[in-house]
């Protein structure tokens, strides 16, 4: 009786106890910042965005500096790989809510998950950071201060008296040289704003400027033309303007990221004559090509009542203004005069130019000139024709993204590509069988969904694909014993088939293809202060169920 008692009292005496610190391990992880739900809502997006996926390989943003000459130390942002997912700065979390322990007379809830509580935002910081070490202070920490008060605030306020000694947030900071001229500007996704100010062209000694990711806007000045930069990136801004007329400082850039902002005016000349550019990333501007406007579109345009056409009707679409002689397999068009720029750049190897409305097909002359491609991305504009069979000689290619558009006729033959990771031509009015070859490539994204491909589904390999959609063609099932085959590829693939092989139409059917709205990244600061239970939490809860379990069984 006497054990019996002693256990009766130890549960009573014990259980409390393990539940308050369940409550309080709880508060301690309790809520994660909003900036962890805008991250999820990314990585969404990018699922549904040409191409892109966690770690794909694709373009990340910026540009992944393959082959740079920069000293190695220098924080960049490089691609994980369809889905990398791509690392960016980090921005400085918002702290935590304190939250107070219960005392020991409050009474003990339950275990459940508190309701969250929204917080304000974190105001910002009004003093300067630390100086980590003493120096002699810079006279270019003039033009700091000055483009804090052109772009600030920012997440940080920084020294402009010692700025070569200064401490700053993350990967974030000022570096100078032995001289004491700066020669290294990174202030990614720290919320700038505002007009860069001229006087930042008198950095004479700055190499590496990277703004990208904030709110700025207005034209590039003109004095940055004349620093010996090696990196550029501008990227994910609202700049506005045409470039400058010349770049005498920028012969050994190796680097430029000016997509995603609202760049106007044709290209200018010198940026296809960089002898050391290797990385361009230009897509999603407002730029002229030069191209001329196609006679015609293959891409009908949406209605509201689509999805009501019946399959008779589907069969007799046919874009107006196409010569009843002409479909998207046999069209004859000139090569854009806009891809023939870029074969002057000796050292080239990924080059995005995504969303600037180039027509025409890839000229031949890229055949001998752009081998040594790795990364790929004309997406999103108005290109037609045959894919060209050159596009086999690419061995180093690893990323092609050639989705949206309108090309037509079969996938040309791509087997000598044994590096490519990450293929996307969705979107297009390709037409024929899946090609034999896909199983033996080493891809891990393949996208062909939305086109005209038809035939039996093949009998392959396709789930080694880690992402793989075929839907939204004219495929027909596999019979006989490998039918269930069929299934793999609708699970798999989000393939549809039918037992027969269905009519394939003149053109795809009308579908939305217009990709989202550009959206700026916001602010840390601007960003609501919402809440959402932690995944934490619910591990603590486990946690403390396996607790309590464990000491049931030995008292």
């Amino acid at each position: 009786m006497a054990i019996k008692g002693y256990r009766r009292a130890t549960k009573t005496l014990l259980l409390p106890l393990l539940f308050l610190l369940i409550l309080t391990l709880l508060q301690g992880g309790r809520f994660v910042s909003a900036q962890d739900s805008d991250e999820g809502e990314d990585g969404e997006e990018g699922s549904s965005s040409s191409g892109s996926s966690e770690n794909d390989d694709t373009f990340a943003d910026p540009v992944d500096l393959e082959g740079d000459p920069s000293d190695p130390s220098i924080p960049t942002l490089v691609v994980t790989t369809p889905s990398a997912p791509t690392p960016t700065p980090e921005l400085v979390p918002a702290p935590a809510p304190i939250v107070p322990e219960p005392t020991p007379s409050a009474p003990i809830a339950s275990p459940t998950t508190p309701t969250p509580t929204p917080q304000p935002p974190a105001p910002l910081p009004t003093v300067p950071s630390g100086i980590i070490k003493a120096g002699t202070p810079s006279p270019d920490c003039v033009v700091i201060a000055d483009l804090y008060k052109a772009t600030g605030p920012w997440q940080f306020v920084p020294d402009t008296t010692n700025c070569c000694n200064a401490e700053y947030p993350n990967s974030s900071g000022i570096k100078c040289n032995a001289n004491n001229q700066i020669i290294y500007i990174y202030l990614a996704g720290q919320g700038l704003s505002g007009k860069l100010p001229e006087s930042i062209g008198s950095l004479t000694g700055l190499q590496y400027l990277l703004l990208y990711y904030n709110n700025l806007s207005g034209p590039i000045p003109s004095g940055l033309a004349n620093l010996p930069l090696l990196i550029l990136d501008l990227s994910h801004n609202r700049l506005s303007g045409s470039l400058p007329s010349g770049a005498p400082g920028w012969t050994n850039l190796g680097t430029l990221n000016l997509e995603q902002n609202a760049l106007t005016g044709s290209l200018p000349d010198w940026i296809t004559t960089l002898p050391n550019l290797h990385s361009l990333a230009i897509g999603q501007n407002l730029f002229t090509t030069g191209d001329p406007v196609p006679a015609f579109t293959f891409n009908l345009e949406p209605i509201s009542n689509s999805s009501l056409l019946s399959p008779t009707d589907t069969l007799n679409l046919h874009p107006p203004g196409v010569p009843a002689n002409v479909t998207p397999a046999n069209v004859v068009v000139p090569s854009s005069v806009f891809l023939e720029s870029f074969t002057r750049l000796p050292k080239l190897k990924q080059l995005k130019l995504d969303s600037l409305g180039i027509s025409g097909g890839f000229p031949v002359s890229w055949q001998m000139r752009m081998v040594n491609l790795t990364k790929l991305d004309v997406s999103n504009n108005s290109m037609q024709g045959q894919l060209p069979e050159f596009l086999n000689g690419f061995t180093n290619l690893k990323t092609l993204l050639l989705d949206r558009n309108e090309f037509g006729g079969p996938i040309p033959t791509l087997d000598k590509l044994r590096f490519l990771s990450v293929l996307d031509l969705s979107y297009n009015q390709l037409s024929g069988p899946l090609p034999p070859w896909g199983a033996g490539l080493n891809l891990t994204v393949l996208n062909l969904s939305n086109n005209l491909l038809s035939g039996p589904l093949p009998l392959d390999n396709h789930h080694y694909w880690r992402t793989c959609s075929v839907s939204n063609n004219y495929f027909q099932c596999i019979k006989g014993p490998e039918q269930i085959l069929s299934a793999k590829w609708k699970a798999d693939c989000r393939a549809t088939c039918s037992d027969d092989q269905p009519p394939v139409p003149f053109v795809r059917p009308p579908i939305n293809t217009t990709l989202t709205a550009i959206k700026v990244r916001p602010n840390r600061n601007d960003a609501p202060a919402s809440v959402i239970p932690s995944v934490a939490a619910a591990g603590w809860i486990s946690f403390g169920a396996i607790i309590v379990s464990t000491f049931s069984l030995f008292i």
